[in-house]
């Protein structure tokens, strides 16, 4: 008998279960299946999942956590700040987003004549809503007031964060107007976010914190995201957490006393609890989603506009074929004048030069990510061969001497692993945008008491943060 049960694979349901066994509670983590987070062939060890972290800076939300609670990731050597936080290529110009901002504004007067960007003033907008952002968004576990003082403060930041995002606006309306200028805006948009929104005129003030996380910082984890979820795994463990690995859920009874029974070694047991965290990554969430008492759930995640798969080609690439200051994080643009999620935009993730786990020595594990309109459920083999081709032209504009210098390649291995994979990873959703906040496509809350969500789904707009924030928050749920 549990506390809480969490089910999940994802970052997202190891934070819920890490601060949930740090408040106390006698936690079990289940993790349905075999999935790993990473792809090892010939020597090379690839992220399943590229995108980029971030939130591990030791002034950000979960390190501090950690360090209320004695534990610290500032000596872990693993987490290295990039810098620059992510390049942009374009056919006329290449971007550089620096952790500091001072610089990445010196970057742009070179690239740009644009007068906003002479005096930085649409910079500091961005920074200073960013900052309200994460005041009002990341240190409460809810947005909407719970009593009379939290009241009165958030309609103070409501009324500051209003007047912020008009301003941010109006100024990013006229340096948008430059093509190339949207278009690096454009790209920040897509890949450090989840949320996709239609809207020109009115910004949700969340999109201020997705741009100025280049300059809050973005991460690289040597040795790659399973070493990272292994750490964490271990810091739950240390703390007085079960885990059940390589489970195979066969059924969900919710109630006052929640059920979850699965198959493991050849013997079928169950687990029970007073609290269920599951994660929306998760493949058996129709297990709970399919019951009566969860049916308006299930119609409200129905609702959210899938547009955009993440289709990975991972590639193994020798030193020489990498340009020296590359950095971890690429964005390939062929085209200014077409639109970026037209099949002109390419997600390069680069390991480090020195990351021998990563990479044979003298070679490099490259991911290359095309996003595609159709699911991997319409797309045939053929289809995705062609978008394999689309991503090695548009390589070749930024490598040249790619094909003399690939060491592996194995475009069925990639196809297999978007099929396998897609349904567990953060693809890119459309909402309405609420101009006022918004971060959360959904909320983690479900019609009984006891059984929460946590996952990248639920405030898709902060990208990788997202998911820090919505595993807290659902571990919180269940300790109030």
């Amino acid at each position: 008998m549990y506390d809480t049960i969490v089910i999940g694979n994802d970052f997202s349901s190891l934070v819920a279960a890490i601060t949930s066994v740090l408040y106390g509670r006698k936690t079990v983590l289940v993790s349905n299946g075999d999935r790993s987070d990473i792809h090892l062939e010939s020597g090379y060890t690839f992220n399943v999942d590229p995108m980029p972290i971030a939130g591990f800076g030791s002034d950000q939300t979960f390190p501090r956590f950690l360090a209320k609670h004695g534990i610290t990731l500032s000596n872990d050597k693993n987490i290295c700040l990039v810098n620059p936080a992510l390049q942009i290529i374009l056919p006329d110009h290449r971007i550089d987003l620096h952790h500091d901002i001072n610089e990445f504004v010196e970057d742009l007067k070179r690239e740009f004549s644009c007068e906003e960007m002479e005096d930085g003033g649409c910079y500091s907008t961005l920074l200073n809503m960013g900052h309200i952002s994460d005041l009002w968004i990341k240190e409460k576990p809810d947005i909407a007031p719970k009593h009379r003082k939290r009241f009165i403060t958030y309609m103070s930041n409501a009324c500051e964060m209003l007047k912020e995002s008009f301003r941010f606006s109006r100024r990013l309306r006229r340096v948008r107007k430059n093509p190339v200028f949207k278009m690096i805006v454009e790209t920040e948009l897509h890949l450090l976010s989840n949320l996709v929104t239609d809207s020109d005129t009115l910004f949700p003030p969340i999109f201020s914190s997705v741009l100025s996380l280049p300059h809050r910082g973005l991460y690289y984890y040597t040795g790659g995201k399973g070493l990272m979820m292994e750490s964490f795994r271990k810091i739950f463990v240390d703390s007085g957490g079960e885990m059940i690995k390589s489970a195979h859920i066969a059924g969900i009874i919710p109630g006052n006393e929640i059920k979850v029974s699965f198959h493991e070694d050849e013997l079928i047991s169950e687990v029970r609890g007073k609290n269920l965290i599951m994660s929306t990554n998760s493949d058996k969430l129709p297990l709970l989603l399919g019951q009566k008492k969860f049916r308006r759930l299930e119609r409200h995640f129905k609702r959210i506009d899938m547009r955009y798969y993440p289709f990975t080609l991972y590639m193994g690439v020798l030193d020489k074929g990498i340009p020296e200051k590359m950095a971890p994080y690429v964005a390939v643009i062929p085209d200014k004048n077409k639109p970026l999620m037209d099949d002109n935009i390419v997600f390069l993730e680069i390991s480090a030069p020195n990351d021998t786990v990563r990479a044979p020595a003298k070679k490099r594990a490259l991911s290359a990510t095309l996003f595609l309109k159709e699911s991997a459920l319409l797309s045939s083999d053929h289809e995705l061969e062609k978008k394999s081709k689309t991503i090695i032209e548009i390589l070749e504009t930024l490598l040249p001497f790619l094909q003399e210098n690939l060491d592996y390649l194995n475009v069925e291995a990639s196809i297999k692993l978007f099929r396998e994979y897609q349904e567990t990873l953060n693809q890119k959703f459309r909402i309405r945008a609420n101009p006022f906040i918004d971060a959360k496509a959904l909320s983690g809350r479900t019609p009984l008491k006891n059984v929460y969500l946590t996952g990248g789904t639920l405030m898709s707009g902060l990208g990788f943060e997202g998911e820090i924030i919505s595993g807290r928050n659902a571990a919180l749920s269940t300790i109030r």
